[in-house]
């Protein structure tokens, strides 16, 4: 019954959430999962020192915010009481236990006080507006010239007002799948387009002593990735906790799953998401009468039904021996491999084809699908060559959740999830 009644109370919270209320994010803190690859002697300080730069913005439908609420670049987090010669006047705040006086190690995490938190979005949110971050943690280096955090911070400030970047972004959340545990409110920069912007900026730096972003591949692309939050998700991630107290998101920034064996930093920046939702005013609506009482009349009951008052299966479910679901169409989406997120689309075709698309409708791959009663299994072959098997469950009418990837492939299996597009 738990199973019946789950998927009804969730259809029925997401229908109850979509208003406008005050909407906060703040920059929360920093976790270290592996530091970086420093210089040895530590120059820069004992263990791991970083800075963060944020990019904020408010926008909704045919509407672009012409400017950012920015935050960063100043403020080294590590060990403190060194010297210092790099640019913009650096203050440093304690951080990390890899010495006395601070410096990340591997576990640390680090939490700002409430009188140091840095807000970056405090606004009362219509229903269609989304709030938008565009994040970075960066391992610091005292550099001695030229530097590419200039550069990236331009690039930023100028796509963060672009209304093409903005209109994505609320073009995603028309497709969006409203579940937190498959981070849908995380949206992969490749999608909007931002790597490319990013790509040209690291390479001329190559070997030099300079600050650099967590989360570079091995060809020094940075993948970047941008915070989404309407006040439907936003009402959602109040009540969740991802390990770090409720409320508090954090975004994970990998050079180890981008093949970036030479810097090997894995980091991750919190976010605290505040929401107070607007108080819904009473119906005026005048309220019907009731009906009036009817006679009691006993209906009669066709002799043929159920006639050996056999139980009621009341699974919704089919099992293998009835006929299978039609799930032909477009779905969207989300999948999770333990290190980013992402959304896409999948066309499911009459013949038991299927197509894996981008959110630009860009055909990623196809293969195959069957379906038995409610289950769906399939293989899908990627552009470039790499076998992906999937199944999954329709729940309900509209929604399938299940597995992809393969039990013996490093990392394992990994979620995937739909949603039925009209």
């Amino acid at each position: 019954m738990k199973k019946l009644l789950a998927p009804l109370l969730f259809l029925v919270a997401q229908s109850t959430i979509a208003q406008s209320g005050q909407l906060r994010i703040l920059f929360y803190g920093i976790h270290c999962q592996q530091p970086t690859t420093d210089n040895p002697l530590g120059m820069d300080g004992v263990g791991d020192e970083v800075f963060v730069m944020s990019y904020a913005a408010v926008t909704k439908p045919n509407y672009v915010a012409p400017t950012l609420n920015i935050n960063g670049g100043c403020q080294v987090y590590g060990e403190v009481e060194r010297s210092l010669k790099g640019k913009c006047g650096w203050q440093r705040e304690k951080a990390g236990t890899a010495g006395v006086l601070g410096g990340f190690k591997s576990g640390d995490v680090y939490t700002q006080t409430a009188n140091r938190q840095i807000i970056l979005v405090d606004k009362k949110m219509a229903a269609d507006e989304v709030a938008f971050v565009m994040p970075s943690v960066w391992e610091f280096d005292i550099e001695q010239g030229n530097y590419p955090s200039g550069e990236f911070g331009r690039v930023s400030e100028q796509e963060g007002k672009s209304v093409f970047f903005q209109q994505k972004i609320v073009n995603y959340y028309t497709n969006i799948s409203y579940n937190p545990d498959h981070y849908g409110f995380l949206i992969a920069g490749r999608h909007l387009d931002l790597d490319t912007k990013y790509a040209p900026i690291f390479k001329p730096f190559v070997g030099q002593p300079v600050s650099r972003p967590i989360g570079m591949t091995a060809g020094h692309e940075f993948s970047s990735v941008v915070l989404a939050i309407n006040t439907r998700m936003a009402a959602l991630l109040v009540n969740k906790d991802f390990g770090y107290g409720v409320g508090v998101v954090p975004v994970l920034f990998n050079d180890v799953t981008l093949g970036n064996t030479a810097n090997k930093g894995i980091y991750s920046m919190l976010f605290k998401i505040e929401f107070k939702p607007d108080a819904v005013a009473p119906s005026s609506t005048p309220v019907a009468p009731p009906p009036a009482a009817r006679a009691n009349t006993t209906p009669v009951v066709p002799t043929n039904v159920n006639p050996a008052n056999a139980p009621v299966n009341m699974n919704i479910r089919k099992n293998a021996t009835t006929t299978s679901v039609n799930i032909t169409g477009s779905w969207a989406g989300s999948w999770d491999n333990a290190s980013r997120t992402g959304s896409y689309v999948m066309r499911f075709n009459k013949d038991g084809s299927m197509q894996w698309l981008d959110v630009r409708g860009n055909v990623l791959g196809s293969g195959q699908y069957t379906v038995s009663g409610y289950e769906i299994t399939g293989n899908c072959q990627l552009t470039h060559g790499e076998s992906i098997p999937f199944r999954g469950t329709l729940s309900g009418a509209d929604r399938i959740s299940g597995k992809w990837g393969s039990t013996k492939s490093t990392g394992g299996e990994k979620n995937w999830e739909l949603v039925k597009q009209p």
